[in-house]
C-alpha cells in the first residue's frame, strides 16, 4: 500500500507529477482533483515536456463547476504520481485560470483500479 503525505493545513492537496516523453522527464506540481473525471494539463506544461499540436487528438469538453469548456485530448507516453505509473494516458490539454499556480489536475482517471484513503486530520493519502 502506498503512503504519501500532503500538508494538512492546505486547503487543497499538491502532489508531485512526472511526465515523460521520449528521453525527456519534466516534473511538476498537480492539484489532486476527485471530483475530476478526466485528468487536465496545463499547455505550457506539456510544451515543457516536447508535446506539440501533432500530438494534439480530438477535441475534448467537459463541465467545470461553473461552464462546460473545450480542450484537446493529449495521449501521454508515461505520467507518474502517488507512486502508479500511467503508460498511454489520456488527458486534456487545456489552460486553468491564471490563478492556479500548478501544472494540472490529477482526476481520478489517474486513479482507476485503486482504492483511495484521504486522511485530512494526519495529512496522508493511501493507495492500495
Amino acid at each position: 500500500m502506498n503512503e504519501i503525505s500532503f500538508e494538512k493545513k492546505a486547503k487543497i492537496i499538491l502532489l508531485e507529477v512526472s511526465i515523460k516523453k521520449n528521453d525527456r522527464i519534466v516534473d511538476g506540481v498537480f492539484l489532486l482533483d476527485t471530483g475530476c473525471s478526466t485528468s487536465v494539463v496545463q499547455t505550457d506544461f506539456l510544451e515543457r515536456c516536447n508535446y506539440t499540436k501533432r500530438d494534439f487528438l480530438e477535441k475534448a469538453s467537459f463541465t467545470t463547476g461553473s461552464n462546460i469548456e473545450s480542450g484537446k485530448m493529449v495521449n501521454i507516453q508515461t505520467i507518474s504520481a502517488l507512486g502508479l505509473i500511467r503508460r498511454n494516458f489520456k488527458v486534456i490539454c487545456f489552460d486553468l485560470p491564471a490563478n492556479f499556480n500548478f501544472d494540472g489536475l490529477l482526476g481520478v482517471d489517474f486513479l482507476k483500479h485503486k482504492d483511495l484513503f484521504i486522511s485530512f486530520r494526519k495529512g496522508i493519502i493511501k493507495l492500495s
